[in-house]
């Protein structure tokens, strides 16, 4: 559970999460996508809140320029997902 009001720069306790891609590179037709169950959990491209993957969907197409790709991850409510 992450219940503070961090953002940006000032964010200190994101999940980091590597992501592996197999096959790489994803073959014709092939789509990577990041799906979660509920919105409990929100998911960055960066550990500074960049961009939003997953903010308030429940999933999101992931491209991967390598075999493996980090996402940042927070629970600022608390629950699973």
């Amino acid at each position: 559970m992450n219940g503070d009001t961090e953002t940006g720069a000032n964010e200190n306790d994101l999940i980091e999460v590597e992501l592996k891609a197999e096959p790489y590179p994803a073959p014709a037709g092939l789509t990577y996508v990041l799906k979660r169950n509920n919105t409990n959990i929100k998911v960055w491209d960066s550990q500074s809140m960049g961009n939003a993957i997953l903010d308030s969907g429940t999933e999101a197409t992931v491209t991967f320029s390598s075999d493996t790709k980090t996402v940042w991850v927070e629970n600022p409510a608390g629950g699973t997902a």
